[in-house]
């Protein structure tokens, strides 16, 4: 995931796929037929777990009050300033600024914090990023806390169905504009570029050397 994540997103193409979603079937619809993103897609380009226990978030009574509690428990501190923890989501700025540079002294405790803020910056800005791409849900921060547990979720599963139903969501005209555009669409843009260059080879970049074996597969 994070040599991926590096991958430069084509804006255009993305809000071409969304632009022919169909939530009814969930399927593109495409001049040559319908077509899909399957399981077996997220598995091989990203390579994502798509077997194990569904992946639930943790909702507390008091968002802010929980929020603050699961930071200081995996990321050692919590955000002071209001604007940078909004109810239960904590801004992708904060994150970078507070585990930016790892500190020449980090002991084991500043090594889990910021292995884990990483972690976080992945999930919020690649796997489950919302439509600014600015927050990120502190929810998952329950599921880090275990490290050996969270590896036994289907994170391929939700990622896919998030991306689906974002996808609806714009279809139907929920984005801030009303319209078809970038900026408004969430889910997991990278898997929609990446299944578009596996699909419609003509689009695609060159591949890399076809002898050597690139896992995941998108990294091809």
């Amino acid at each position: 995931i994070p040599d991926i994540s590096n991958i430069r997103l084509d804006g255009a193409l993305i809000t071409a796929l969304v632009e022919r979603w169909r939530p009814e079937t969930s399927t593109f619809h495409l001049f040559t037929g319908e077509c899909t993103i399957t399981l077996q897609d997220v598995e091989l380009l990203l390579g994502l777990k798509i077997e194990g226990l569904p992946l639930t978030t943790k909702t507390e009574k008091s968002e802010t009050d929980a929020a603050k509690k699961i930071c200081d428990i995996c990321l050692g501190c919590h955000p002071t300033v209001q604007t940078d923890l909004l109810g239960n989501k904590l801004r992708m700025s904060w994150l970078r600024r507070e585990f930016g540079t790892l500190p020449n002294n980090a002991g084991v405790q500043d090594l889990k914090s910021f292995a884990n803020a990483y972690i976080l910056s992945l999930i919020g800005g690649v796997l489950f990023p919302n439509r600014f791409g600015a927050n990120v849900s502190c929810s998952f921060l329950w599921i880090l806390r275990d490290r050996d547990k969270a590896t036994s979720y289907s994170w391929g599963s939700a990622v896919l169905s998030n991306t689906y139903r974002e996808m609806g969501r714009m279809v139907f005209g929920y984005g801030s504009t009303g319209g078809s555009t970038h900026g408004d669409l969430a889910g997991c843009f990278i898997l929609l570029q990446l299944w578009a260059w596996q699909r419609l080879p003509s689009i695609a970049p060159i591949p890399r050397e076809p002898d050597v074996h690139h896992v995941p597969f998108g990294l091809r």
